[in-house]
């Protein structure tokens, strides 16, 4: 009887090396994108369904089942059961979250599907909730997960990999688990991602799941659980057999979705106060517009920015913030502007002609540099420009927030206009600069110029034939800002607008068919790339509509 035993134990052992090693062949190796995506779907479908119950049953008594209990995937720890347990202790992870699949036609099969189901404590399944992952700044992290009870303080280094971490707006499992979380999300979307799953809010993730799954390899615990569940619903999960897959599928263009850059005056964000008690507008604005890269106008200070990027959820974007007049840590001007990113922020400088004392706690390592613009304009000015460079896209980005105008035309408007030349020019010059330096990137200017970019009453073309603000009949006009960046006044740099169709960004009704204030230029290597603007069909408890575009970059 034992030699059987022994003999059956022999067998069942070769068989499972069999099966482990058809796990490292490539699956479709001559297949990418969209075809390997096709491949995919008709190959690695579940062929049974089962009920959410009895998949549940499964999953606590048998596959993660050892030796009486299960471990605990977002806390570590283990908990004794055969089967179910009681909800309120233990509970199901989707990792895939429930309402992110609620439209799709097979919300049942996705529901009981083992693939993205896990143990979890009940407490820190709901901390998660429907909310991204993402890699948490360990000093912006609200709660640390070891247990049901969670802590505040940040754990020491040596046990800190153990915790998974949570905030409002994301969530961040142990660091042993991240790879088999990228791997369960890469199934779901590979599977079911044609039926009306929540794909904008996957996409903003991918680049932390690739990390992930790079990091965190399949181990031989997860190659033995995905063959469990395949006895069980009759399917494997790919990612976990063949790690190549992940890069052949989200490197081809087709895979990507533009980059959605947008400027916004978002109007007197004084405190982190005011942010919160703007959070819903802030949080739909995010929702609607999805913004890649955020260049924001009218904030106070690099905290108040960061809040905002909480409040909508923006989470692991970087954040960088001009101090144009902060004088010290509580004076502040609502005319500074932020931009806040999904990709990494390189050679961060702000330009600011007067050199006041600029803080040094940003997060962002930043430059201060005075703009030098000797007869240009003969004003002072107490406003600056923000300009980041990313290189994953070979973008430069500058950012300001010019001078206010006035509604009638006369000398008041006339000393601001040449206010806002004054940096108008130094932008110019500053594009010229940073192609030269590199000539592969293109540049972007963007922010609210505080002058209609078809306000036939002030905007002129040249900067030595400007007319009486009192009578401008017949003469050029004596507001250059526009022209400064778009016709070669300076530098002869000659951008092109892509919001110059919009019509009117600023709600007031007291400037109709001056056209647009808030506004986006751009020039460079990949100019022709950028189609027009858009803007906003609401103002999300602003006085301006945000402008968009959406660009492929290579």
């Amino acid at each position: 009887m034992q030699s059987r035993m022994m003999r059956w134990a022999l067998v069942g052992l070769t068989f499972a090396f069999w099966r482990l090693a058809l796990c490292q062949e490539q699956i479709a190796p001559d297949k990418t994108g969209v075809e390997l995506i096709n491949v995919l779907r008709a190959q690695f479908e579940a062929t049974h369904t089962h009920s959410y119950k009895a998949a549940r049953q499964q999953m606590f008594g048998h596959i993660d089942n050892d030796q009486g209990a299960v471990r605990l995937v977002y806390s570590g720890d283990q908990f004794e059961t055969l089967t179910i347990p009681d909800h309120t202790v233990v509970n199901t992870e989707h990792t895939w979250p429930q309402s992110k699949f609620k439209h799709a036609v097979s919300g049942q099969r996705i529901k009981s599907d083992l693939h993205h189901l896990y143990p979890t404590r009940s407490r820190i399944n709901s901390a998660r909730g429907s909310k991204p992952f993402a890699d948490i700044p360990d000093t912006q992290t609200e709660q640390w997960w070891r247990s049901s009870e969670p802590q505040d303080a940040i754990p020491d280094e040596a046990r800190r990999a153990a915790f998974s971490e949570s905030t409002n707006q994301a969530f961040e499992p142990r660091e042993d688990h991240k790879g088999n979380v990228a791997r369960s999300m890469f199934y779901i979307y590979a599977i079911y991602g044609d039926q009306a799953l929540d794909l904008d809010w996957f996409r903003l993730q991918i680049d932390t799941l690739r990390r992930w799954h790079a990091n965190d390899p399949v181990d031989a615990s997860e190659r033995a659980r995905t063959l469990a569940i395949q006895d069980f619903q009759g399917n494997t999960n790919p990612f976990v057999l063949d790690p190549t897959l992940v890069e052949r599928l989200f490197r081809e263009p087709t895979e990507r979705r533009p980059i959605r850059l947008i400027s916004w005056n978002a109007r007197e964000l004084f405190s982190i106060d005011e942010v919160q008690l703007r959070a819903v507008d802030l949080r739909h604005f995010a929702e609607a517009l999805r913004p890649d890269v955020l260049l924001l106008q009218k904030v106070t200070s690099q905290a108040v920015a960061e809040a905002v990027r909480d409040v909508m959820g923006l989470s692991g974007y970087e954040v960088v913030c001009s101090d144009f007049t902060q004088n010290d840590h509580n004076g502040h001007s609502s005319f500074e502007v932020a931009i806040l990113s999904r990709f990494p922020l390189d050679d961060v400088v702000e330009f600011d002609r007067s050199l006041d004392n600029h803080s040094a706690d940003e997060p962002v390592e930043q430059r201060l540099e005075r703009v030098d613009l000797a007869g240009i304009a003969e004003v002072g000015v107490g406003r600056g420009f923000l300009q980041a460079r990313i290189d994953e896209l070979k973008l430069s980005l500058i950012v300001t927030h010019l001078k206010s105008s006035g509604r009638a035309v006369g000398e008041p408007d006339r000393s601001n206009a040449q206010k806002r030349e004054l940096v108008a020019a130094a932008m110019a010059r500053q594009v010229r600069h940073t192609l030269a330096a590199d000539p592969e990137l293109t540049a972007l200017v963007a922010g609210d110029f505080n002058v209609g970019e078809t306000d036939g009453q002030k905007l002129g073309h040249s900067l030595t034939e400007d007319c009486s603000a009192k009578d401008c009949s017949g003469q050029d006009r004596y507001d250059e800002t526009h022209a400064l960046l778009s016709a070669g006044l300076v530098d002869d740099v000659r951008m092109r607008s892509l919001t110059r169709a919009v019509g009117e960004t600023y709600v007031s009704t007291e400037f109709v068919g001056t056209g647009p204030i808030d506004v986006l230029y751009v020039t460079g290597a990949e100019e022709t790339r950028f189609p027009e603007a858009g803007k906003a069909e609401q103002p999300f408890g602003s006085d301006h509509l945000a402008v968009v575009v959406e660009v492929e970059l290579p």
